[in-house]
């Protein structure tokens, strides 16, 4: 489904071209399972693809080497899916953007805690999916150094403040430093092989 909000002198948009190129990446195999990936070409309001003869269980990688600029909201794709992408995925556009997708709402909750309560300084401890995610890219030898430190940086303040309703610059702080020292203290271990 796709959505342009209106704008002055024209209230309803008309369905835009939107190619989105895809792959599939087998939960089991962690390979991709349509060579080469695919490009649908979106072009309703509302559209469903269906792709057969898929051999596994598998996570759907949407919007590969950024196919259009969109922004993506898919409700369907788990934390788990996320991580899963970050860490196996061979598109970087893709690990990227999973990448985000983990790091924003840890960041956005611990905000959040600190606009409640000034005074906290412990906070949940990050998901295991996240960690895992991080650790296979830190580990994993066939990546570019350069994209496993674009993986590790967190959203900055631009990013992270359009999903907040009022901005608390001190909470946003607070927040992305307490997630930086808890990642390094998870992967102290992989980051000092590197």
């Amino acid at each position: 489904k796709q959505y342009t909000p209106a704008t002055p002198g024209q209230n309803k948009k008309l369905p835009q071209v939107i190619p989105i190129k895809m792959g599939l990446i087998g939960k089991t195999s962690r390979r991709e399972l349509v060579q080469p990936a695919v490009v649908l070409e979106m072009t309703e309001e509302e559209q469903t693809f269906r792709l057969n003869n898929i051999s596994e269980d598998c996570v759907p990688s949407i919007l590969r080497g950024f196919s259009a600029p969109v922004i993506l909201v898919n409700p369907h794709q788990t934390e788990e899916d996320m991580a899963f992408l970050m860490a196996y995925d061979s598109d970087p556009v893709t690990k990227w953007f999973a990448s985000r997708a983990l790091a924003t709402p840890i960041i956005l909750s611990r905000a959040s805690q600190v606009v409640a309560n000034k005074n906290v300084r412990i906070f949940e401890q990050i998901s295991g999916a996240y960690i895992d995610a991080l650790r296979t890219t830190l580990t994993d030898n066939t990546l570019d150094n350069a994209l496993k430190a674009l993986l590790l940086q967190l959203p900055d303040w631009s990013t992270l403040s359009t999903h907040m309703k009022t901005i608390d610059p001190e909470a946003l702080h607070l927040a992305i430093r307490s997630v930086k020292a808890d990642v390094a203290a998870a992967l102290k271990t992989e980051m000092a092989k590197e």
